[in-house]
């Protein structure tokens, strides 16, 4: 399933008002668009793509009217709407980058755990040996090391 600001190839060349064809011909197979797949196969173009190739956003840019006053409204809506969709696609773009911090920063914490409780595995305790008297270990790691602890 597509994103927000992923746009599939028809929706992509109405956007820019190019036929599909052309933007096959004149943008993508000459590598100025990319074109992606989601996992389920489905090819999509960002719409960041198609703002920075065409400079067009919206796919429903009103026509200027003859008037000055119509003519300058009509052109501060399409503005409007340009920035509207920029807005949008740099929204998804900073939610992406908190969902990819939000996943780091809990890969930090678990890795820390796991190397804290590690080192308190690893450092043990002093054990005694045949004659009674206490030994030091030295930090072990491994499976083998883990049962000779458990063992004793």
């Amino acid at each position: 399933m597509l994103n927000t600001h992923q746009l599939s190839i028809s929706q992509a060349a109405k956007v820019a008002k190019v036929a599909r064809s052309t933007l096959y011909n004149n943008y993508i197979n000459n590598g100025r668009i990319s074109v992606s797949e989601t996992t389920d196969g489905e090819k999509y173009i960002d719409a960041s793509e198609i703002a920075r190739v065409f400079n067009k956003i919206s796919p429903q840019e009103p026509k200027p009217k003859t008037d000055g006053r119509d003519k300058l409204i009509a052109e501060l809506e399409a503005s409007n709407e340009r920035l509207k969709f920029s807005l949008m696609v740099a929204n998804d773009e900073v939610s992406k980058q908190a969902r990819r911090e939000d996943f780091l920063q809990k890969t930090v914490i678990s890795l820390s755990h796991r190397l804290t409780h590690e080192d308190s595995i690893d450092t043990g305790s002093n054990t005694t040996n045949d004659t009674g008297d206490v030994a030091k270990d030295t930090p072990r790691s491994g499976v083998l090391s883990r049962f000779i602890r458990w063992l004793v």
